[in-house]
């Protein structure tokens, strides 16, 4: 350890004391220590971060500098990975939380409603959920990774594993797809068999039948690609053999619904236009059987080709009421003025609440 003198110049007096060479080798020991529960001060900090990253960059940088300097051609990244340029992209898009394989993700630009996996559902499938918590792709994770919950560093170090992960993870969620397919067809051929055998109610019936055809154009929409272009394609591959669900499917409506034919807009002018000649000739006084039997007829025959009337409509009830009362008249028997008054209220009711359904 060397002292300085009031001259400025080192003074030689301890230099040979082996107490002081000991000193000497135990500070320079000390000094290569690490010191990671010593206080560093902010500045410290910054040049140590600044010399790290500049060590990084040149490392990383040699090669590169290397090659174009001496004209060697330097290979993409994806071409000394082995893999192609989409795949990169997508491991990419994986590693930060863009991939459209998180259903978080998926979830937060609107193309899901829960942004947890039902198979899962313990919490929203993030990024590092998928890599390392989630139950349900434990497996998955074991024969990429070598175990169930990898390190988040290890998991994301090697793009060749990312890429095999987002392929497995593809198949598995392609054959979850046809899984959800199949349960579809399935189980609205049952519920078809179940309404012919009369064990559930048309109430019922209708509403489930609706929610499946339109459970099924989700399902296939996920499923529909080259390999299988309409559901009879799949369905002949899965030998389901389904011959009711197809007719629904085909019709697109449960049976309990009747078809309009496509004429929804003429079957709602033609209603309309009734109610209002029915209830002008009331008020004409208009009121034998033969002038207002064969109208209210063809209002209720209207009526029931819409299918967006329901079957227990309260119009068509009266109606139909008001058709039975009238078959036991006589053509030329005339309606009697509290009767035309009471029509008229029924039927001045029954367009008020034709013109709500409609909006």
């Amino acid at each position: 350890m060397a002292l300085f003198s009031g001259l400025g110049t080192p003074s030689t007096s301890f230099q040979g004391l082996p107490g002081n060479e000991l000193a000497d080798e135990i500070a320079r020991e000390a000094a290569n220590l690490e010191q990671r529960d010593v206080p560093v001060d902010l500045p410290s900090a910054k040049a140590r971060l600044r010399r790290h990253a500049h060590r990084e960059w040149e490392q990383r940088l040699q090669p590169t500098r290397y090659a174009l300097q001496n004209g060697v051609r330097q290979s993409p990244p994806a071409e000394r990975l082995g893999l192609s340029r989409r795949e990169c992209v997508e491991a990419a898009r994986l590693r930060t939380g863009h991939s459209m394989m998180l259903r978080e993700y998926r979830h937060r630009i609107g193309l899901e409603d829960d942004p947890t996996r039902p198979e899962c559902g313990l919490e929203d499938e993030t990024l590092t959920h998928l890599l390392t918590d989630c139950p349900a792709r434990a497996e998955v994770r074991r024969r990429i990774f070598g175990e169930d919950e990898p390190e988040m560093r290890e998991a994301l170090g090697d793009p060749t594993k990312l890429v095999e992960l987002l392929k497995r993870l593809a198949a598995c969620e392609a054959y979850d797809n046809m899984a959800d397919l199949y349960a579809v067809i399935n189980t609205l051929q049952n519920l078809e068999k179940a309404y012919i055998k009369d064990r559930v109610a048309a109430k019922e019936y209708t509403a489930a039948c609706s929610k499946l055809l339109v459970q099924y154009k989700a399902a296939m929409r996920q499923v529909q690609s080259d390999e299988f272009p309409n559901v009879e394609v799949f369905m002949r591959r899965f030998r389901l053999d389904c011959p009711a669900a197809m007719e629904r499917i085909r019709e697109d409506r449960p049976i309990t619904i009747k078809d309009d034919k496509g004429s929804t807009n003429k079957c709602i002018a033609d209603t309309v236009s009734l109610y209002i000649t029915i209830m002008d000739k009331l008020r004409l006084e208009i009121k034998a059987k033969d002038e207002l039997h064969t109208d209210i007829r063809d209002l209720l025959d209207t009526m029931n080709r819409l299918s967006v009337l329901p079957e227990d409509f309260e119009g068509k009830q009266r109606l139909l009421a008001w058709l039975s009362a009238m078959d036991k008249m006589q053509a030329a028997d005339e309606l009697s003025a509290e009767q035309i008054r009471e029509l008229l209220f029924d039927l001045d009711s029954g367009y008020n609440a034709f013109i709500k359904v409609l909006h």
